[in-house]
């Protein structure tokens, strides 16, 4: 999907990547698909499940203890599902993969980032019809909606990367949100297998969906306070709400920060 179209044109482009997934199959396979593209083989991988924050700190330990550096980090991994689950450690999976998993990850790797490195977040533009729910973070009331849940975590996401842009310690550097508009990808052809039957022909392939995130990596110019906790769609800045009630309050970001601060914690 979007992940390894980003993956692709990054390596084409010179970069030395890390991927991170699920499983080495999948991992090893896809480094054949980075490669062949790009003719790059500066590519390497590290296993890790998203949906667990304990693996999310193992893979941070790890990074750490090895004292790599990064010049981007780009939180592409993303989940909708269909009937609400918890993990194992008892969180909403939707909400552990796109908002747990990437505040650890944005927050614990911060001392391996250059100077003038950036991290981009990739959301939805489905986070438009929604706002944060701050007391409801598990989707516990209510009949579940994975697309709702989906949107809730990805505009808790952006509320992050906004904060994380007024934050002294992300000062020397750029963070981004951007969304990819609708790709034809098999995240969407599983998750939502109607929409993407109804729109076959319409929407935008990976390497459309991912332009931006490469943009945003690999361009100069998008680093430092200038350019940080914007909202990107299609190289442009856009605006972070549209609809009645669904932006967030600086009461509800300050509430949001610190329940994620609760429960990304290391245990």
């Amino acid at each position: 999907g979007l992940g390894l179209a980003a993956a692709q044109l990054l390596s084409r482009l010179g970069a030395h990547l890390i991927i991170v997934g699920r499983g080495k199959e999948k991992l090893s396979e896809a480094v054949s698909q980075i490669t062949a593209f790009s003719g790059n083989e500066k590519v390497s991988t590290r296993e890790c499940d998203f949906s667990l924050t304990s693996d999310c700190h193992q893979l941070c330990d790890q990074l750490l203890s090895e004292k790599l550096t990064f010049d981007v980090l780009i939180n592409n991994a993303g989940a909708l599902f269909s009937d609400r689950q918890l993990t194992a450690e008892g969180n909403e999976r939707a909400l552990a993969v796109n908002l747990l998993a990437p505040v650890i990850l944005s927050e614990r790797l911060l001392p391996l980032m250059n100077e003038g490195a950036r991290i981009i977040n990739v959301v939805s533009g489905g986070l438009y019809s929604q706002p944060v729910h701050v007391d409801d973070m598990q989707y516990e009331h209510g009949d579940y909606d994975g697309a709702k849940a989906y949107a809730r975590a990805k505009r808790a996401l952006l509320v992050m990367t906004q904060r994380w842009a007024r934050n002294p310690a992300f000062s020397r550097m750029g963070v981004h949100a951007m969304h990819p508009g609708w790709a034809a990808t098999p995240g969407v052809a599983k998750s939502l297998p109607k929409f993407d039957k109804l729109m076959k022909g319409w929407l935008r392939d990976s390497r459309m969906g991912a332009d931006t995130t490469v943009w945003l990596a690999s361009h100069p110019q998008f680093t430092g306070p200038n350019f940080s906790g914007k909202f990107w769609f299609d190289r442009a800045a856009r605006p972070d709400a549209l609809l009645p009630n669904t932006k967030t309050s600086a009461t509800d970001a300050e509430k949001l920060e610190k329940w994620l601060q609760q429960h990304c914690a290391k245990p």
